[in-house]
């Protein structure tokens, strides 16, 4: 029997150890997390039907779904994909994260609050120095397992000798009351404009008939740009912000992992790039790796199973196509379209909301189908 570490109490770490309740090799697990408090709200919340399905609690606290996609790409572009199906669900995320919590709680989990992990020692095994915020006491520990869940700053896993390519940017979020005649609650708004948003790229997720989100990842001055934004969001959606009611963000990743384990230590979700680098998405890789992780640890090679394998090469290759596609959006940026609009929307048999990297391909498709259509 061995004992596994988890560090960070985010979503990477809450659904390792809830997935790793059923390892029975596992005698004991011990979550620690800095912060006094969790979870904390800082993302949209925005998944597709696959990925909802592998959340233990996620159809629980959907607040809305959504079958159109709407790209805004510089003033003047509009491509609206219309699907007769769900693409994408949004969730809340801090009320699925504190279900998560309370049900790891009554499983007996010992999840440790302000306890900040100072390093990692494998020394002659694998010994966390931890700092208790609490009592100011620093104690060291040792575990037969580590999964580092840490987020960004990845630290650890780069003290470690683990490794990933990632690009932060600033996010920030407001939920918001709007009022608008043209937007459509079924409907996810994406901006696209390196002028305003640099590498970044700004969203508005309606959930209600008035109530929604605005939000944006930039390379600096993300208050700045979110005000910006807001002009932009009236004027091309016909939209009134009523108010604000609140303001949350942090880091944006773009990136992708290159090394996730060494011995008996791994890295998973921000703390090692694993995110897709167009929406900065977390969710859809922690959601299927977490359980890879949870299920092999002290039976087989996590780094050698084909599910992991399969997602870094995937993610690897979203990350490249993130960066064509912004390449080709700072060329059209000096292009025909200077001096014209182009609005087009397409009826689409499905859309793949997370792996990005078909979406050239299916646009493609779908504008050949309209053409001949019309022709």
């Amino acid at each position: 029997m061995s004992t596994l570490a988890i560090i960070g109490a985010g979503i990477s770490g809450l659904l390792t150890a809830y997935y790793a309740l059923s390892n029975r090799t596992i005698s004991q697990i011990i979550l620690f997390e800095q912060r006094a408090k969790i979870p904390r709200k800082h993302c949209a919340g925005i998944i597709s039907p696959e990925t909802l399905s592998l959340l233990p609690y996620g159809l629980k606290y959907v607040e809305n779904k959504y079958r159109n996609i709407e790209f805004h790409i510089l003033p003047y572009i509009r491509i609206t994909l219309r699907c007769s199906n769900t693409i994408a669900y949004k969730i809340d995320r801090v009320k699925h994260e504190m279900e998560l919590y309370r049900t790891l709680i009554a499983n007996g989990i010992d999840i440790q609050l302000s306890k900040k992990i100072l390093m990692i020692d494998t020394k002659g095994g694998n010994d966390l120095v931890i700092h208790d915020l609490s009592t100011k006491d620093v104690i060291r520990k040792r575990f037969d397992y580590i999964i580092i869940g840490e987020g960004y700053p990845n630290k650890l896993s780069l003290d470690v000798g683990l490794n990933a390519m990632i690009k932060p940017l600033h996010g920030v979020q407001q939920d918001v009351i709007y009022s608008s005649k043209n937007v459509d609650k079924d409907t996810l708004y994406v901006f696209f404009d390196p002028i305003i948003f640099g590498g970044g790229f700004g969203w508005f997720i309606p959930i209600t008939e008035n109530r929604g989100v605005i939000g944006l990842a930039c390379n600096e001055k993300p208050m700045e740009m979110l005000s910006i934004f807001r002009k932009i969001l009236s004027k091309r959606l016909k939209m009134s912000i009523n108010s604000i009611t609140d303001t949350y963000g942090g880091k944006v990743l773009q990136g992708y992992p290159k090394s996730i384990c060494r011995d008996n230590i791994c890295a998973l979700g921000d703390a090692i790039g694993m995110v897709k680098s167009i929406s900065g998405g977390g969710l859809y890789a922690i959601s299927r790796m977490s359980n890879v992780y949870a299920r092999n640890i002290g039976i087989n090679d996590i780094a050698r199973q084909k599910e992991v394998r399969e997602m870094l090469s995937e993610l690897w290759i979203q990350y490249i196509f993130k960066r064509s596609l912004w390449r080709i959006v700072g060329m059209l940026k000096n292009s025909m379209f200077l001096d014209s609009t182009f609005s087009i929307e397409l009826e689409v048999s499905q859309l793949d909301y997370d792996r990005h990297e078909k979406l050239p391909l299916d646009l493609i498709r779908y504008l050949i189908s309209f053409k001949l259509r019309q022709g």
